[in-house]
């Protein structure tokens, strides 16, 4: 796995920084979170979680992504943004769009939108991952059910069976 994996959805940034450091460090080489993301919604995020990403920020392990004014990268986050390319988006789900594409990344979301088959994106949920973690054998089961037991506060995203019917 130990992959670069990209967030910008707010239950998903809450649910993978509850996570051990150390299993985090496990399973990607690096997290990838659009800046302008970031910057919406780090006030709803709560102190705990602001501080790990800070500190993982400067360890750069997080990496806070933006792209540069009239680049190629910024055309396709306004076109995207203003419902050219597609239907209107939110800045978030744009720039996460966009940083994926350019960059290869797999989106973590625990909702596959249709920009995944639209950009030919890579797409893994929650439940996904910690399977994924556990079957390449980057943490046990005991890892598996802590993480998942901290997860699970974020009920109305996330399936509690998904995890333990598809391991």
């Amino acid at each position: 796995m130990h992959d670069k994996l990209l967030i910008y959805e707010f239950d998903c940034l809450n649910s993978i920084f509850l996570i051990d450091r150390k299993i985090l460090k496990k399973v990607f080489s690096n997290i990838i979170i659009p800046r302008i993301a970031y910057d919406e919604l780090k006030n709803r995020m709560d102190l705990e979680i602001q501080r790990t990403i800070k500190s993982l920020t400067r360890s750069k392990f997080v990496i806070l992504e933006d792209f540069e004014i009239n680049s190629p990268e910024f055309k396709l986050y306004s076109s995207l943004k203003k419902g050219i390319e597609c239907r209107c988006r939110g800045k978030c789900e744009s720039a996460a769009i966009t940083i994926a594409k350019y960059n290869s990344l797999t989106i973590l979301s625990n909702h596959q939108w249709d920009y995944v088959d639209e950009f030919d994106l890579n797409y893994i949920s929650m439940s996904n991952l910690l399977i994924n973690a556990y079957k390449n054998e980057l943490i046990n089961m005991k890892e598996a059910e802590i993480i998942w037991s901290e997860i699970r506060t974020n009920k109305d995203s996330i399936n509690f069976l998904d995890f333990y019917e598809n391991q």
